[in-house]
C-alpha cells in the first residue's frame, strides 16, 4: 500500500507549482484486479489500497493509484507518476547531503537523537525513521506523520534546488541513483526537464483537503474528505474562475 501520496500541479503559464498531499486513508472508489490483471470492479476503500489492488507494486499498481487519485479529483488528468520504495528515502537524503529538520514532538523511542525541539541533520538511516514512524509516535495518526513528511520534503526541496542550480546534470544523477528503488513512466530526460523547470517556478505551497478522521468497523483509520473542500481544491488548482 502507499504510505505517501502527493500530486504536483505545475502551472507552466504563470511559472508556479502547488503540492497536494492526499491522505492515504482517504475513502474513495478503488478499482480491483485479479492476479492476471483482469479488472473486477470498484469498491469504496482507503486510497492506499489502490497500489495493492494492482499487480503488487509494478506498473499496474502505479496506474491504479493514478486512476484512484484522478477519480477522487473528479477525473483530472495526471500526466506522469513516480512510485518510490521506502529504501529510496535514504538515497534521497544522501543525494541532498543530509536533510535538516526540527523535531516537533518526542521521538526518542524511535531514535535517541529525536529530542523534541532539537534541529538535526538526518543520517540516511534516520531519514527513513523520521518519515516512516507512526504508531509509536505522539497520537499515532497518519495526519501527524504527514506533517513530518511535509517537513522532510520542504527541507529536501531546498537542498536539492541549490544543487540543481549549480549542476544541470544533477537531476539525471538523482534519476539514475533512484532507478533501482522506483517505478515511473517518465524517461530520465522527461524527469530532468520537469525538475530543472521547477527551479524557475515559484512555489505556491500546499493545498489541504479538509475532512473527517474516523475508524471503520474493522478498526482501520479512515479519512472522509469534505465535499466542499474537495471541490474548492479542484477548482483552485485546475480551473480559472470567470469574472462575474
Amino acid at each position: 500500500m502507499c504510505d505517501v501520496i502527493q500530486l504536483l500541479v505545475v502551472d507552466n503559464t504563470n511559472k508556479t507549482y502547488v503540492q497536494l498531499p492526499v491522505n492515504r486513508n482517504t475513502m474513495t472508489e478503488v478499482r480491483s484486479y485479479d492476479s492476471e490483471g483482469v479488472y473486477l470492479g470498484t469498491s469504496i476503500a482507503q486510497i492506499a489500497y489502490a497500489h495493492m489492488e494492482g499487480d503488487g507494486g509494478g506498473k499496474l499498481s502505479c496506474e491504479n493509484t493514478v486512476q484512484a487519485v484522478s477519480d477522487l479529483l473528479y477525473g483530472q488528468k495526471i500526466d506522469g507518476y513516480i512510485a518510490m520504495n521506502m529504501d529510496g528515502i535514504g538515497i534521497l537524503n544522501h543525494l541532498a547531503g543530509g536533510v535538516t529538520v526540527t523535531i516537533e514532538e518526542d521521538m526518542t523511542n524511535i531514535d535517541p537523537a529525536f529530542i523534541e525541539g532539537e534541529t538535526i541533520t538526518l543520517t540516511d538511516d534516520q531519514a527513513l525513521k523520521f518519515v516512516r514512524a507512526r504508531m509509536s509516535v505522539g497520537d499515532g495518526t497518519n495526519e501527524s506523520r504527514m506533517r513530518r513528511q511535509d517537513a522532510f520534503i520542504d527541507s529536501l526541496k531546498d537542498k536539492m534546488t541549490g544543487k540543481l542550480k549549480n549542476n544541470e546534470k544533477y537531476a539525471i544523477d538523482v534519476y539514475d541513483q533512484l532507478s533501482g528503488s522506483m517505478i515511473t513512466d517518465l524517461s530520465d530526460k522527461e524527469f530532468s526537464r520537469i525538475v530543472n523547470a521547477l527551479t524557475e517556478c515559484d512555489s505556491e505551497g500546499k493545498r489541504d483537503i479538509e475532512g473527517t478522521v474516523g475508524v471503520d468497523e474493522f478498526g482501520f483509520s479512515t479519512f472522509e474528505p469534505d465535499k466542499d473542500s474537495l471541490a474548492d481544491t479542484v477548482i483552485d488548482l485546475f480551473y480559472r474562475r470567470m469574472e462575474e
